[in-house]
């Protein structure tokens, strides 16, 4: 990322981001949500397709890191694991993008970008 102007929007967004919508409190609200909405159909999922013994997705493929789950709640488990684990991720490496200075103090986005 060589243009300085679209660096520093994209980390301006993640920190409102960060603040808001993937905040940890609204996504574990959202994804505790999600797992009582999507359960039965979960359930009727790893019924028909015997795949809990697989790893579907190569970034959850480290077992060091992020276990696979045994059922459902499992499955579950594992997925946000992953998404806690890549969004601490995001929040240690988003200043490292060149192009910028800190954002302490700069102004930031609005709710239309």
């Amino acid at each position: 990322m060589q243009d300085a102007g679209f660096v520093l929007k994209v980390k301006q967004r993640w920190q409102v981001l960060r603040v808001e919508v993937l905040s940890e409190r609204h996504l574990a609200r959202l994804l505790c949500r999600w797992k009582t909405e999507t359960r039965d159909a979960g359930m009727r999922n790893f019924e028909r397709w015997e795949i809990l013994d697989y790893i579907i997705h190569p970034a959850m493929a480290d077992p060091d890191k992020i276990p696979q789950g045994v059922d459902y709640d499992g499955q579950v488990a594992a997925l946000v694991a992953w998404i806690q684990t890549r969004i601490q991720w995001m929040d240690q490496n988003i200043e490292q993008i060149n192009g910028s200075p800190d954002l302490t103090g700069s102004a930031r986005w609005n709710e239309y970008g």
